[in-house]
C-alpha cells in the first residue's frame, strides 16, 4: 500500500494538538483587566476634552477684558494689553492641563485680524495632553475668537 499519506495525517494531527494547547494557554493566561485600561483611556480622553474646553473659554475671557479695555486701539496696542492680562492671568490660574497657551500669549505668538470692525484672533499651534502610566494622548488645535461690537 501507499503510505505516502502518513507523514501528512501525523504532521496534521501534531499540528492540531499544538494549536489546542495554545489556545488553552492563551484562555489560561489572558489578562481581563481591560475594564481598568478602558477606565483609563476614557479618563485621559476626558481630561483632553475638559482641558481644550478650560483653554477656549479662559482665552475669550483674556480677550473680551483686553477689548473692553481698549476697543478702539489699534492692534498693536491690543496685542500688548493681551500679553499684560495673559501675564496676570497665568500667575493667578495657572493650571498644569493648559499645555502651551500661556507661552503662546506671553510670547505675541497669535495674530490679530480686524475686518469691518471685527476683529479676529488667531492662536495656531495649541495642545493639550494627558498622561496615565505609559498612556499618553495629546491633541493639537486652535482658537480662533472673534471680537467686535453685537459679538
Amino acid at each position: 500500500m501507499n503510505k505516502k499519506g502518513d507523514v501528512a495525517t501525523g504532521i496534521l494531527l501534531v499540528t492540531t494538538i499544538t494549536l489546542i494547547i495554545v489556545s488553552l494557554w492563551g484562555m489560561v493566561t489572558f489578562n481581563s483587566a481591560l475594564y481598568t485600561d478602558s477606565k483609563n483611556l476614557s479618563e485621559m480622553m476626558n481630561e483632553v476634552i475638559f482641558n481644550e474646553e478650560y483653554l477656549q473659554e479662559q482665552t475669550r475671557l483674556i480677550f473680551d477684558e483686553a477689548y473692553n479695555e481698549c476697543g478702539s486701539c489699534n492692534n498693536e496696542e491690543l496685542k500688548q494689553r493681551i500679553i499684560r492680562i495673559s501675564n496676570e492671568k497665568e500667575k493667578t490660574y495657572r493650571y498644569e492641563g493648559a499645555g502651551n497657551i500661556y507661552a503662546k500669549l506671553r510670547n505675541g505668538e497669535f495674530e490679530i485680524i480686524e475686518n469691518e470692525g471685527i476683529k479676529e484672533i488667531i492662536i495656531k499651534d495649541l495642545f493639550v495632553e494627558a498622561e496615565r502610566g505609559n498612556n499618553k494622548i495629546k491633541r493639537n488645535f486652535e482658537i480662533i475668537i472673534k471680537l467686535g461690537k453685537g459679538l
